[in-house]
């Protein structure tokens, strides 16, 4: 449902599923589990939009370690 709420210092929203780490053909737009773009070549996506759902527990750490990993990923193709 959508409501209006004042967030607490601190908080962060993040969107997920927008570009979903699945195999290939399942979405028009996925990406791969390295944060990869299948369509758009030379992208990486490192936020939250590559995780199919998010928990409704604070997930910040965890999007910040998964750019982290994928980062670690594009340093190696580069």
């Amino acid at each position: 449902p959508v409501k209006n709420m004042v967030p607490p210092e601190g908080f962060a929203s993040h969107f997920a599923g927008t570009v979903p780490n699945v195999e290939a053909g399942t979405y028009p737009l996925t990406s791969d589990t390295n944060g990869q773009s299948r369509e758009l070549p030379g992208t990486w996506i490192a936020d939250a939009s590559t995780f199919r759902a998010l928990s409704p527990k604070p997930h910040t750490f965890t999007v910040m370690a998964n750019a982290c990993r994928i980062a670690e990923q594009l340093l190696r193709h580069l």
